[in-house]
């Protein structure tokens, strides 16, 4: 590092494991992605130290709670959403029949005592 540059250095770690084995000297707890306090205790002077997380994935694993962040949700494939989209449209069209077979007042037929008062009137 110079006095208004950051000069990257690469560099190859050796290890007799390679890929299988999670190395945490190299790939320490990183930030959560959630606040540690909340604003009210910030402003009162209290301190506490970041939250953090595991970067290794077996430890790690799809919590949520743990990680703060909202997770990873697979996405549907188009063939699921096209299933999906056929069979929405199935249960629409089956409200829309028993909607139709209510009549044209959608089933309130059903008059209070002053709705008849004031037909009469």
């Amino acid at each position: 590092m110079t006095g208004n540059s950051v000069i990257p250095i690469s560099f190859i770690v050796p290890r007799k494991a390679g890929a299988e084995v999670f190395q945490e000297d190299i790939y320490p707890n990183a930030y959560a992605g959630r606040p540690s306090l909340q604003a009210d205790e910030w402003l009162k002077g209290e301190n506490k130290a970041p939250i953090t997380v595991s970067m290794n994935p077996a430890v790690r694993g799809d919590d949520k709670d743990q990680s703060g962040g909202g997770g990873f949700v697979k996405k549907k494939t188009y063939a699921e959403l096209e299933q999906e989209n056929h069979e929405l449209k199935e249960r629409i069209a089956q409200l829309q029949s028993e909607l139709a077979q209510l009549g044209p007042s959608g089933g309130s037929e059903t008059k209070t005592k002053d709705d008849n008062e004031e037909k009469d009137e």
